[in-house]
């Protein structure tokens, strides 16, 4: 998948990890951030102007602790997906012993006294379990609603406070959490107003700033503010790497804290002091809010809120919360217009009708549907402990394998597989050229740049129909490495689904650990899915300016599935299978998985068929010798 103009590689700009909430799902690098401000589109956008160094100039007065740069964030970022990974899987252990205490399944948890670690006839416990996967289903579903309606106010809200200060209340809406887990942990549910419902209102709190989402928003908008564009890229690759490393070691230690200290508070309040640490250090943190940017959306916010208070408050409220899934409303069937129609026609595949272009909307509802297969991860913990009775300290090793596997996949199979089956073609000449030389082989005619073998350079300079002819045949090349980047993206992508597909059945019927290992480390090699998905994006986009509103409503997408849906389903089908057929969720993801190639199958990627045929290409003037 070489890059492209318009094209984000995997990885890169454009490419950013989204991280709903922590038990929602591990995150990878082929999320897209949920962030549905307008006002950023040229993070995503192909056709972004470059910055220029005098948009940076109002930098270079400050002194160097007052100066904004992104060696001032990544640390928060660090730090941040640490705590995230490291109550992980302490949490879910606190959820399942409050609920093996209320069913008293265990002589040895008796109610009315702390929650301590499971013990293994508590992990192996179809009715805690089941109880277990309706209150995470409960939990993600608050956060994800509260993450959905509130993750682009807040990023709009930064264009006009700064990110600084976003940044600050998101963290404060993940100290709130990790507050109401420390005091459950200390203190019997019995005791504390609401019980167990705390939970679900910690989430919602933290769900209504944004969380983790927010962070990823905020951090993206913070590293665009004080970058050029062109190295950009580089500094998104390095916050991939970041969230990687803070998600695959804080698991490892969240387990290994708890082995050791035997209680389930310790790693609690240390992800609390993280956070907190965060807090008090973001206050030093520059704010890197260019001030006339923040001046022009103040301007036009205060324009927005005149026009829409004349229509009331209910009114005004009703747009603010609609405004995200507006967004949506891009990704629907158009109507293809009179220049486009050929070159649709002569597509790999027709829906619909020939008038009409579907590919987003098919390509969204693929991009959905894998989402919605990342919420299994909180039920795979779950499993583990069901079926094979894994303490936390495993299951914290356990998750870090899922995130260090998925790495590897990202960051080195699946570059590696595409450089050795991506071939570039040599030549730009197609069959269709030959129409400009009836009854020859079109081949032997042109060389493989399309210029003409028997022809000698000229003497005399391009005339302009010579100097459009080469502009065509620049564009056709183009226009070539996109369509063989697309069809090639798509291949990857069936194959990725197909590799999930297959990794999840084994770990369906794994007897044994390593089998089952086996079959979560095949479930990463096809890791592959969501990037390719956003590289077709790209390359099927009606125009060149929609990559901004592509991604805003593929953002809306990542928390509607991912975050709402993916956990209703999956934690229905578990809580029903649990006593029976725990291992039922894996074929609903292979399901699923072939949902996605079945959408893939309906995306119509141009051909080189459909291209227009072009006549020999001039050459250029030879030299005059002097």
């Amino acid at each position: 998948m070489a890059p492209e103009a318009g094209r984000a590689p995997a990885g890169v700009e454009g490419d950013v990890p989204h991280v709903p909430h922590m038990l929602a799902q591990i995150p990878g690098a082929d999320y897209v951030p949920a962030q549905v401000a307008d006002a950023e589109e040229e993070l995503y956008d192909d056709a972004e102007p470059a910055v220029s160094l005098d948009e940076l100039a109002w930098l270079r007065p400050l002194p160097w602790w007052r100066r904004p740069r992104p060696l001032f964030l990544l640390p928060v970022v660090l730090l941040f997906s640490l705590a995230l990974g490291v109550i992980l899987a302490p949490r879910m252990e606190l959820f399942l012993s409050m609920i093996c205490q209320k069913l008293q399944v265990d002589e040895d948890m008796a109610a009315g006294t702390p929650p301590h670690v499971p013990s293994s006839v508590c992990r192996r416990s179809v009715e805690a379990q089941r109880s277990l996967s309706m209150l995470q289903m409960k939990l993600l579903v608050v956060a994800g609603l509260g993450s959905a309606l509130m993750t682009g106010y807040w990023s709009k809200l930064s264009d006009r406070i700064g990110r600084r200060r976003i940044l600050l209340s998101a963290v404060a809406g993940a100290i709130f959490n990790d507050a109401m887990a420390v005091l459950l942990s200390y203190v019997s549910a019995d005791r504390v107003p609401f019980g167990a419902h705390l939970f679900v209102l910690g989430s919602g709190v933290e769900g209504f700033f944004g969380s983790s989402g927010t962070v990823t928003a905020m951090s993206q908008s913070y590293l665009s503010d004080v970058t050029p564009s062109g190295t950009r890229s580089r500094l998104f690759a390095l916050m991939s790497g970041i969230l990687f490393a803070g998600i695959a070691i804080g698991p490892a230690i969240g387990g290994v804290l708890t082995k050791w200290t035997g209680t389930l508070s310790i790693p609690l309040c240390v992800a609390i002091v993280i956070h907190a640490g965060i807090a008090l250090s973001l206050p030093l943190v520059p704010e890197s809010l260019r001030p006339d940017a923040q001046r022009k959306a103040i301007q036009s916010h205060q324009e927005t809120h005149h026009r829409n208070t004349r229509h009331g408050v209910v009114y005004s409220l009703c747009q603010g919360l609609l405004a995200p899934l507006r967004n949506l409303s891009f990704l629907l069937p158009r109507r293809l217009s009179e220049e486009e129609r050929p070159v649709m026609e002569g597509s790999r595949l027709d829906t619909l009708s020939p008038r009409w272009d579907a590919n987003l909307l098919f390509l969204s509802v693929a991009y959905a549907v894998e989402l919605a297969c990342m919420a299994i991860v909180p039920i795979k913990i779950q499993y583990v402990q069901l079926v094979f009775g894994w303490e936390s300290s495993t299951v914290g090793y356990f998750v870090s394998f899922t995130a260090l596997s998925r790495m590897v996949s990202l960051t080195v199979f699946v570059p590696i597989m595409t450089k050795i089956l991506h071939r570039i073609p040599r030549s730009s000449v197609l069959p269709q050229d030959g129409a400009y030389s009836p009854g020859t082989n079109v081949h032997l005619a042109l060389d493989e740049h399309g210029y003409a073998r028997n022809e000698e350079p000229s003497s005399k300079p391009w005339t302009a129909k010579e100097r459009e002819c080469e502009q065509q045949w620049k564009d056709r090349e183009n226009k070539l490495r996109l369509i063989h980047d697309s069809h090639m993206d798509m291949r990857i992508a069936v194959g990725s689904s197909l590799i999930t597909c297959g990794g999840s059945i084994v770990s369906a019927h794994a007897k044994s650990a390593g089998v089952f290992l086996l079959g979560v480390f095949l479930v990463a090699l096809g890791g592959g899915v969501g990037s390719a998905l956003s590289s077709l994006g790209m390359a099927v986009l009606p125009h060149t300016h929609g990559a901004g509103r592509l991604f805003g409503a593929w953002g809306v997408l990542s928390t509607l599935s991912g975050s709402i849906m993916g956990p209703i389903l999956f934690s229905m089908v578990f809580s029903r299978s649990v006593s029976t057929a725990p291992w039922l969720v894996y074929y609903i993801v292979a399901l699923l998985q072939f949902v996605v190639i079945a959408s893939l199958s309906m995306v119509r990627l141009t051909s080189v068929e459909a291209l227009t045929g072009l006549p020999a290409r001039p050459r250029r003037p030879a030299r005059r010798s002097r």
